[in-house]
């Protein structure tokens, strides 16, 4: 497992799996096992909300903003991203996840 207090973390990750955690687990990405199959180099990383996001038109940042790199990085199985979030009212009918690619 890959865990960092700061606002991103690197870590080599393969066939086996693994877990990349920032600021006890505000972000945490899990890899299952046979997610990849070679090992990379991957780093997760909580960007800037004032530079980095969607067009609001009237909607507001709950969580924080992260990317995912190398760009363009396949996975065979499904990874599961988590992020803490500020929501408040918790009956939210229209949440919306906001994805870009850079490459």
């Amino acid at each position: 497992m890959g865990s960092s207090s700061q606002g991103h973390v690197t870590l080599h990750i393969g066939p086996e799996g693994g877990t990349l955690s920032i600021a006890n687990d505000i972000v945490k990405l899990q890899i299952p096992p046979d997610a990849l199959s070679e090992q990379r180099l991957i780093k997760l990383s909580i960007v800037s909300p004032e530079t980095d996001h969607p067009p609001l038109d009237n909607k507001f940042i709950i969580a924080p903003v992260v990317r995912l790199e190398p760009d363009g990085l396949m996975f065979s199985k499904p990874v599961t991203l988590t992020a803490k979030h500020a929501a408040v009212d918790l009956n939210i009918t229209n949440l919306e996840v906001w994805t870009k690619s850079t490459g």
